[in-house]
């Protein structure tokens, strides 16, 4: 198999034709090692897609944003579709893409300082250890300029 697929040169509309049609006496036309090659990315996307999805959405109580949540359970399913009439190669970038997104984003957020929520209603921050102010790359804050309130 090579990244182009088995899509490369189909018409617009018929690119999933490779594995919906041209079956003769139970294999696929592309032969089943073929197919099972060019499958192998479309599951690897659905699955990277929904683990990520399942580790950036926020937990809630909130039955509203519950069912939207469940609405989106399937877009991995679809973008799984959608992968089956593009080029290999992008299956390949789509999955790459998610494990680095997802990575990135999820070791900016366990880096942030989380706010807790008191039942008085303020907001207590707990940060991580800050660096000695000389210790820092950035320059300090300056004063306004005179003349901008």
């Amino acid at each position: 198999p090579n990244l182009e697929g088995p899509t490369y040169g189909a018409e617009p509309g018929s690119a999933a034709d490779w594995i919906l049609k041209g079956w003769t006496d139970g294999v696929p036309s592309l032969g089943w090692p073929d197919t099972i090659a060019f499958l192998i990315l479309p599951v690897f996307l659905v699955i990277s897609q929904y683990l990520s999805m399942e580790l950036m959405q926020p937990k809630t109580d909130d039955p509203a944003q519950q069912q939207s949540n469940a609405i989106l359970k399937v877009l991995p399913i679809m973008i799984g579709w959608f992968s089956l009439s593009v080029p290999a190669a992008l299956s390949v970038y789509w999955v790459i893409n998610n494990i680095i997104t997802t990575g990135t984003s999820l070791i900016i957020r366990n880096s942030m300082s989380v706010e807790t929520v008191t039942p008085s209603g303020t907001a207590t921050a707990s940060a991580p250890p800050r660096a000695n102010q000389a210790d820092t790359i950035f320059s300090p804050p300056r004063d306004k300029p005179a003349g901008f309130g």
